[in-house]
């Protein structure tokens, strides 16, 4: 069992950093020209991609009433248009099919290598629709959970896929755990868009201070200049992008800062503040193994497809950020179904937060972090039929940590088997 951050060391930690900005809210603009978008990972526009963003399709209002006020999925931002106790040990539950250990375990940037087949495949997932409405009209450019280190020491090295909902987070935390694979998923196409910009950025700048550099002032004209050298011979996608830097470049920048304040004296490296962080992350784009696509939590493409390539390519996965969206829909069976399919093993995880003062709070923020092994998330999936995450968090433990908790409790006595919806691939489904 790894061992969680020391408290003392956190709460220091966390003083030290800054109170985040105030991120911009606007009202969301129609997301034209998104479906079916190509991702960022090739030099050239490539016919299949899309989207990502910070929460899912709202269904109903969330349930907790002791949310923290005024908080939203991740963090906001302008858009001229859319803004935005003790462990109990887990039950095991076998995927369905055996998954070798991490390709890369400890891996650095210099022995992740292209591979085409993997990198055509995986442009071939396909986009969820695009939703009705966002959440609360607004765009997630950045996210407003300040404490993303509460989740480090659980994900360290352990390589296999990272899938996450959100922007900027998720470079930290794929980073962290030195995933071989990233599929940036969420249901906003601007968020997408924003992952295409990061795709080039990363690419262009061979360091953390170039990076940053790409993003500030004078950033529209840079990327006025080098989104038609990526996409030469689609102009409908180089306006949407040039239209999505408009609308979040700015809150991107002070996000960024953000981060290296925080981060730059605490002695926890990110690809802000890290050149070893910056170039294992850089090399995933180079190596084309970021995918960003509009993905639904709860929808019926793009988790399925990805769950299957993952298994055609024995890549496990190994750590599932869902931010807060869980906080916005009941446990369907689509999503069941969704979560049976990933191919978690004995070392993946599941990272969310929720904003309940009530759970404990990490420092000088307004979110609960909480963390559960992927077997063990699969196990309520199949064999509880628990409706909501608020109800599932009711099963964490304490870690020790403020703000921190872990879930891995057994199913109780009494659980009842919940619907799950049918799966495109059957063989994919993890059985008891």
């Amino acid at each position: 069992m790894r061992a969680f951050p020391n408290p003392g060391a956190l709460l220091s930690l966390l003083v030290l950093g800054a109170q985040l900005f105030a991120c911009q809210q606007t009202p969301a603009h129609a997301d034209s020209g998104s479906q079916g978008e190509p991702n960022a990972s090739a030099l050239a526009p490539d016919p299949a991609a899309a989207p990502a963003a910070n929460g899912e399709v709202a269904q109903g209002e969330p349930s907790e009433s002791s949310s923290a006020p005024g908080q939203g999925p991740a963090a906001e931002a302008p858009a001229n248009a859319p803004a935005a106790e003790v462990d109990t040990p887990p039950t095991a539950v076998e995927p369905s099919a055996e998954l070798p250990e991490p390709v890369i375990p400890g891996a650095t940037a210099g022995n992740i290598q292209p591979d085409d087949a993997l990198a055509a495949d995986f442009r071939t997932m396909r986009p969820d629709p695009q939703p009705d409405e966002i959440i609360r009209n607004s765009h997630y450019w950045v996210s407003n959970e300040y404490s993303h280190f509460l989740f480090r020491d659980t994900i360290a090295n352990v390589g296999g896929a990272y899938m996450g909902v959100g922007t900027d987070q998720n470079y930290l935390l794929a980073g962290w755990a030195r995933s071989e694979l990233i599929i940036m998923l969420d249901f906003d196409g601007e968020i997408a868009r924003a992952h295409d910009l990061y795709g080039i950025a990363f690419r262009e700048a061979t360091t953390p201070d170039e990076f940053l550099s790409i993003w500030r002032d004078d950033g529209e004209k840079r990327f006025a200049d080098l989104v038609p050298t990526y996409y030469p011979d689609d102009g409908e996608r180089q306006r949407l992008l040039l239209r999505a830097f408009e609308w979040g470049g700015t809150t991107i920048f002070a996000r960024l800062r953000r981060i290296i304040r925080q981060y730059g004296d605490n002695g926890i490296p990110t690809f802000m503040t890290s050149q070893e962080e910056y170039d294992y992350l850089r090399n995933l784009w180079l190596t084309n193994r970021v995918f960003a696509i509009r993905g639904d939590l709860t929808g019926s493409l793009a988790i399925q497809d990805a769950a299957h390539m993952l298994r055609r390519h024995n890549i496990p996965m190994r750590v599932l950020y869902t931010s807060n969206a869980e906080q916005y829909f009941t446990f369907t069976p689509e999503f069941r179904r969704n979560m049976l399919v990933l191919p978690f093993d004995e070392q993946s995880w599941v990272v969310r937060t929720r904003p309940i003062e009530a759970w404990g709070l990490a420092p000088d923020d307004d979110y609960h972090y909480n963390v559960q092994g992927g077997l063990n998330f699969q196990l309520w999936m199949r064999g509880s039929s628990v409706s909501d995450c608020q109800r599932l968090m009711r099963n964490r433990s304490q870690t020790g940590v403020t703000g921190l908790s872990r879930l891995q409790a057994p199913l109780p006595e009494d659980a009842t088997t919940p619907p799950v919806a049918d799966a495109q691939w059957p063989e994919d489904v993890a059985q008891p």
